[in-house]
């Protein structure tokens, strides 16, 4: 573990490299955003897994840390019968945002993403929308702001 670091970020560091070794990463810009970005604090308030809601708590343990940390997209969002949206909802698997991290100014479309994905981007190319919810762009500024890094619209 290098100085100052702590064991999510090796975990965070370790993880992108695994992405850039896998191909999915392609430059270092984007393998530092993924080593600098922690997944877990941008999970808008959970997620979905085995038909239960799994709240993630500001200090994830080891196994919630690997399960989040995966190559896996995650589902955020299941509707209720009283949901009136009715929507799924999910984050996209962390080679896809890779992927479109990737590209030549990669921009995203106002709401594309749930907090999970547009972080990264944010991260990795300055100001970018977030979510249409006054509370995700909230949750995900405040996060951005403990990192230092970019802004959410």
């Amino acid at each position: 573990m290098g100085a100052g670091s702590t064991i999510k970020d090796d975990q965070e560091a370790a993880d992108a490299a695994a992405l850039r070794e896998r191909g999915a990463i392609r430059t270092s810009a984007v393998e530092r955003t993924f080593a600098t970005v922690p997944r877990h604090l941008f999970l808008p308030c959970g997620y979905y897994s085995s038909g239960r809601s799994l709240t993630t708590p500001t200090e994830p343990g080891d196994e919630l840390l690997d399960h989040i940390y995966s190559d896996a997209a995650l589902m955020t969002h299941v509707p209720k019968s009283d949901d009136a949206a009715g929507r799924y909802s999910s984050t996209s698997q962390p080679r896809v945002i890779a992927s479109a991290l990737d590209m030549p100014a990669a921009r995203l479309p106002r709401g594309a993403e749930p907090p999970a994905c547009s972080a990264p981007a944010a991260a990795r190319c300055g100001p970018c929308p977030v979510d249409i919810r006054p509370t995700g762009r909230l949750r995900t500024g405040a996060a951005l702001g403990t990192l230092q890094h970019g802004s959410v619209a």
